[in-house]
């Protein structure tokens, strides 16, 4: 190789003088930003899906539980309904306290 040449690579390998280190570093610093921004839309996007979803859900539900309420009323004959209402214990046999005294 002639000396020119190896002048001319060693120039091209060096740095340019005129680049300072914010020149060189700008790049890597505003690709995180770059990257947010753009991926900002999508995640709002999915949060906005999934809010809808769950707003879908909620209603569905308060929907089956009116409709749970109102066949429970028609079958149960409305009001509120207790295990232990107008149970007679005398009336079941075995049970009744009159006959373990007095028999």
């Amino acid at each position: 190789m002639s000396e020119d040449n190896k002048v001319a690579m060693e120039e091209s390998r060096r740095k340019p003088s005129g680049t300072s280190l914010m020149q060189r570093i700008l790049p890597a610093l505003a690709t995180p930003f770059v990257m947010q921004v753009t991926i900002l839309p999508l995640v709002l996007m999915a949060m906005k899906f999934t809010l809808l979803n769950s707003m879908f859900l909620g209603k569905l539900g308060v929907l089956l539980w009116i409709i749970h309420l109102i066949r429970k009323r028609e079958h149960d004959g409305g009001g509120l309904y207790s295990h232990n209402i107008n149970i007679d214990h005398n009336s079941h046999p075995g049970h009744s306290y009159y006959d373990k005294i007095y028999v």
